[in-house]
């Protein structure tokens, strides 16, 4: 393993004690070499931020938004957003599913390149709904916990059989990590 990887899992340890190490650095290796720069990106279910802050490390985004509701979220973010190497246009306090959330995102409509979007979410339908509708062509959806959230799982197989949606890579370690190509 090289040392730029080593580097990337010493900085998931240290940042996202909960994930797989050798997961997320592969993950993080693909987006930083494969990925085009996106002038929007979306994270959703980010907990208190630091998946956003170590993405932004390794990848390149003009303007990022948050979406969360969680009390993580809420506590921690004031500390995180400030070294999210991208500008944070939105941080939003809310679940995809409310009204106001949609609302507040209007203004980012087709134009959103880059999604990561963590799997806890039983109304995942909703969310990808939102994706859809934020999303430019060529748009990549990274989906973290396939392997172990079961509304990820069917969402995943929904979108194996879908002519819009690409699978771009997967990463399948321990919670499981999917990067999908929007056409």
């Amino acid at each position: 393993m090289d040392l730029e990887r080593m580097q990337i899992e010493t900085a998931v340890r240290e940042l996202l004690p909960g994930a797989d190490p050798e997961e997320f650095a592969e993950f993080l290796w693909y987006v930083a070499v494969h990925a085009h720069a996106a002038l929007v990106s979306l994270d959703v279910g980010i907990g208190a931020g630091w998946v956003s802050k170590l993405i932004r490390d390794y990848y390149e985004t003009a303007e990022t938004i948050l979406l969360d509701a969680s009390p993580a979220f809420r506590l921690e973010r004031g500390a995180v957003v400030p070294l999210i190497q991208s500008r944070v246009v939105a941080e939003i306090d809310g679940a995809a599913t409310e009204p106001a959330v949609w609302e507040a995102l209007l203004p980012y409509e087709g134009r959103v390149g880059f999604v990561f979007l963590d799997g806890r979410y039983e109304a995942i339908l909703d969310v990808v709904a939102l994706v859809r509708r934020l999303a430019r062509p060529r748009c990549w959806v990274c989906l973290h916990g396939t392997l172990v959230h079961p509304p990820l799982q069917e969402l995943v197989a929904r979108w194996e059989a879908d002519p819009a949606m690409t699978l771009l890579a997967r990463f399948t370690r321990k919670h499981g990590i999917d990067i999908w190509g929007l056409r």
